[in-house]
């Protein structure tokens, strides 16, 4: 770490702070993951679904064959 190059007040201030601020993120990470895999897969089927939604609007665009009769 920092601290073990420069022996230093600054640079062991750093180091911590360095090392708290990797401890609240694996801490928000572990409170909200389960709310950005939710999230994500939303975002999947919303993605799915804009997909389907241009295939049928493509194929309702799709000139009609008209047979007459006889």
């Amino acid at each position: 770490m920092l601290s073990g190059l420069l022996k230093n007040d600054t640079a062991i201030d750093v180091s911590i702070g360095i090392m708290n601020a990797f401890v609240e993120m694996r801490r928000f990470i572990s409170a909200y993951g389960k709310t950005f895999e939710r999230l994500t897969t939303v975002e999947y089927k919303l993605l799915e679904h804009d997909r389907k939604f241009d295939e049928l609007f493509d194929l309702i665009k799709l000139p009609v064959l008209r047979i007459s009769p006889g």
